[in-house]
């Protein structure tokens, strides 16, 4: 018996850890379509950071939960007055897609039962602290000579690189398009990117959608185009 809890111990010490998944980040996205009955105002903004939730100036920010289900991130949030009670509670559900670019859901007023379609995308802001875009960084400011750029671009001063582990956790060693070896910069790697139809070459021979996609798995580009 002894042997076969041993047997077992050892077992489960060689399989991996499995990485859980993690919801989208946050950030400023802004309502688009066409408006009309049934639908959120065109332009509308809903604002997402310090895991609290705004909804225009109507709804201030209010504590949002985010979850994950099946592979995309889930919001929601109630508010128990807006529009300085104009409206009374409204709550907003809704689920960001896969590359943590587009917000779709619904806002319903819990009084009155009228409920409202939307489809939101992410407008970049540097100095948000999240990498999206074309982005090279995002360190939560926008001051230059702290290694990331007011414009978000990686600065002189970042730490050199030959490979990923040479870099903090949670960084890869990028390098210039085209460059596969020789020193990179330990970068960020992007959290959220547009859908670009404009395939790159990983240096890890894997095609992607774009560089924005690339940068997202933690991968310097080849050559533009896909793989082969």
């Amino acid at each position: 018996m002894r042997l076969v809890s041993v047997a077992l111990a050892v077992i489960a010490a060689s399989v991996p850890a499995i990485a859980q998944p993690v919801p989208c980040p946050g950030g400023s996205f802004q309502v688009e379509g066409g408006g009309g009955p049934g639908r959120v105002r065109p332009g509308t903004s809903i604002l997402i950071q310090d895991y609290k939730a705004s909804l225009g100036f109507v709804c201030p920010p209010r504590p949002v939960l985010l979850g994950i289900s099946n592979g995309t991130t889930l919001v929601d949030v109630t508010w128990p007055s807006c529009g300085r009670g104009k409206f009374g509670a409204v709550r907003l559900r809704g689920r960001m897609d896969a590359a943590c670019w587009e917000l779709t859901g619904t806002t319903r007023e819990l009084a009155s039962g009228i409920t409202r379609r939307f489809r939101a995308v992410r407008v970049p802001r540097c100095g948000n602290g999240v990498r999206e875009s074309d982005e090279e960084c995002d360190d939560g400011n926008t001051v230059a000579g702290d290694c990331c750029s007011a414009t978000c671009a990686v600065e002189s001063c970042a730490a050199g690189c030959n490979v990923d582990s040479d870099c903090p956790c949670g960084s890869f060693c990028a390098r210039p398009l085209g460059a596969c070896a020789g020193v990179g910069v330990c970068a960020q790697p992007a959290k959220a990117c547009p859908p670009t139809d404009a395939p790159v070459c990983g240096c890890n021979g894997v095609t992607y959608s774009s560089a924005c996609a690339a940068a997202r798995a933690g991968a310097s580009v080849a050559a533009p185009g896909p793989c082969g």
